[in-house]
């Protein structure tokens, strides 16, 4: 993640997954992530978490698709001493294009984030647009705008920011 300053990066997030179809309709997966991030100290916060999620899936259309994914992730932070849960459940609408090579797909999505430790909702991120790029047959790449708002210490107070995001992903 970048922020205003190119040279500045805040984010970076590495991981391992591995899934598989339950039905026709669901797939199940879990993962290891491992990331770094930039604190106000300008040092840097490393976490682990552990996720688990189902994916109910259906296509409504020859080329629309709707998708809800449920996962649970448990999250150790360096130096909290604790382990965090949440859950994070995301509707998504997927439009396949007609032969556009390179782009394969549209979607817009909504995901919440419900917080264990804080009993409540804490985030939400709304895509209302966002492009998908098939770069070969094993990797893709994602990019997208979208509306973060995050819950402060205040159970009253939500920020926004505005994120042009993007994704790689390489599958072996």
């Amino acid at each position: 993640r970048l922020t205003d300053d190119f040279s500045d990066a805040t984010l970076f997030r590495a991981g391992q997954a591995a899934g598989t179809s339950l039905a026709p309709w669901l797939r199940a997966d879990i993962a290891y992530r491992f990331t770094e991030s930039k604190v106000t100290s300008g040092s840097y916060r490393h976490q682990h978490r552990a996720e688990f999620q189902l994916t109910p899936h259906r296509t409504l259309t020859e080329r629309v698709g709707v998708s809800f994914r449920n996962r649970v992730e448990w999250r150790w932070t360096q130096g909290a001493g604790q382990v965090n849960e949440r859950t994070r459940h995301r509707l998504q609408f997927n439009y396949a294009t007609p032969d556009w090579r390179p782009l394969r797909g549209l979607f817009a999505s909504n995901e919440i984030f419900y917080d264990f430790d804080r009993g409540r909702t804490s985030e939400n991120r709304f895509i209302p647009l966002g492009l998908s790029f098939r770069l070969h047959d094993h990797a893709s790449l994602n990019l997208h705008y979208m509306l973060r708002s995050t819950r402060g210490a205040s159970a009253t107070s939500w920020s926004q920011a505005h994120v042009i995001g993007t994704g790689l992903s390489i599958s072996l």
